[in-house]
């Protein structure tokens, strides 16, 4: 296998770098010539090539996603700003699922919305967020699932600023056309 081949992609070493700094992992600089260039010398993966981490840092930096900070001690500190935990919150929406617990509560979950038109945007990617997650459109607006899922429903509105009076998330134990519900969801 060629060189290349193990290398991860910039992307993903972009999206891994912002995920450590929102953990809490310091990652530190320090100045390495007199150009002022700066070289990173703790905090990243082995398996990173330095330059391919310091070129993802400056662009990181960049974008306004981190931002450099000197501590007391001389040493500079990366650290993540507001839109980089933005940005790290919005990269996590693309793999949300909703966890199936081992038995069923016999509950399903409803999510019924009426966003205004401003926001158009949040209103199209909840649907389509509800569609991937599996949930099953009982009407425009009005979409239900067997299992808890508003953590879920809460990142997206927190994300796309959807009030909390445009997004309704409620369980009930009674639903329209049950049976068919529970055969498409596999239950008993």
């Amino acid at each position: 296998m060629s060189r290349n081949k193990l290398q991860k992609p910039k992307k993903f070493i972009t999206e891994e770098i912002l995920r450590m700094l929102l953990a809490g992992v310091a990652i530190y600089i320090t100045a390495g010539s007199s150009a002022g260039a700066r070289r990173v010398i703790k905090g990243f993966r082995q398996e990173w090539k330095r330059n391919t981490a310091r070129k993802a840092m400056e662009r990181l930096q960049r974008k306004k996603l981190i931002e450099y900070c000197e501590k007391p001690d001389g040493t500079i500190v990366a650290v993540i700003t507001y839109a980089g935990k933005r940005k790290v919150k919005e990269l996590d929406i693309d793999t949300l699922e909703v966890q199936k617990p081992s038995i069923w509560d016999k509950r399903w979950r409803i999510v019924t919305f009426d966003i205004a038109e401003k926001r158009k945007r949040g209103r199209e990617a909840l649907r389509e967020l509800l569609k991937r997650m599996g949930f099953h459109q009982l009407q425009r607006s009005i979409y239900v699932h067997p299992y808890s899922c508003r953590a879920e429903i809460e990142l997206v509105q927190e994300i796309f600023s959807l009030p909390e009076r445009e997004v309704l998330y409620f369980s009930t134990d009674r639903v329209p056309d049950e049976s068919v519900l529970k055969k498409k969801f596999g239950l008993k």
